[in-house]
């Protein structure tokens, strides 16, 4: 029996975003013969899955990225040949309209929801799923646009516990200069909502009000230097209503 031979042609994914999940199957061509392991060449992007039995690459892309990844297939008269399968992982693509939206004011490091103005939970959340949110920094009443290299919000029970992140790292600018905003994708699905919820007094309550912090981080240069260093900046933690998967 002859080792495997991967078809280079089968099933090359495209259309890859960030925060939407995918499954690619690797395939053998019709005359080979069966694998029965497979393998991948590195480390594979953040967020993607490989199973090494099947030969299925699954997850969802946390970060945008242009890679090539090698698989081989084996069986018990050897490995074949490398397979290079290129992938590129896009931004998250969608306007403001229709997303929860944020502001976050530079001075005073505030968190509030513009078309709510008023509410005690700036942002809602139900457990199991994911949600965009556009959020706008704000200084002097105007929207500002900064260079960002990283935002980060977390969530937490109370604000003596540890906070877990909701989000993986990427994010999207839309827009620009007073319209600017920073579209980030929130992972109500992470293990850290469940653990929260079932610590709380009625699990089985429909919602709970636990607490939120944004971190951006800036290039900026620090007061009295002229080289711009990447500089974080944590908001005011603020409440969340977040429903509990019933």
């Amino acid at each position: 029996m002859p080792a495997p031979v991967i078809d280079p042609q089968s099933s090359v994914p495209g259309g890859l975003r960030v925060g939407t999940p995918f499954q690619f199957q690797l395939a053998l061509t019709e005359a080979s013969d069966p694998a029965t392991s497979w393998s991948v060449v590195g480390p594979l992007p953040p967020g993607f899955d490989f199973n090494t039995t099947t030969g299925l690459l699954s997850g969802t892309p946390t970060v945008s990225l242009v890679r090539s990844i090698q698989f081989r297939a084996t069986n018990g008269s050897g490995t074949s040949a490398p397979v290079t399968v290129a992938f590129g992982v896009e931004d998250i693509r969608i306007g403001t309209q229709g997303m929860a939206e944020l502001f976050l004011d530079l001075d005073t490091l505030k968190v509030w929801n513009p078309v709510e103005p008023t509410s005690y939970a700036p942002l809602k959340g139900v457990q199991g799923d994911k949600k965009l949110v556009s959020i706008g920094l704000v200084k002097g009443g105007e929207l500002q646009d900064k260079v960002v290299s990283a935002i980060k919000v977390r969530m937490l029970n109370d604000e003596e516990s540890t906070p877990f992140l909701l989000t993986a790292g990427g994010f999207e600018k839309i827009g620009g200069g007073i319209s600017t905003r920073y579209v980030v994708l929130l992972d109500f699905t992470v293990a850290g909502v469940g653990q929260m919820i079932a610590e709380w007094e009625d699990p089985r309550s429909k919602g709970g009000y636990p607490f939120v912090q944004i971190e951006f981080t800036f290039l900026t240069p620090p007061p009295g230097a002229s080289t711009p260093t990447l500089q974080p900046l944590t908001s005011l933690t603020f409440p969340a209503y977040l429903q509990a998967e019933i």
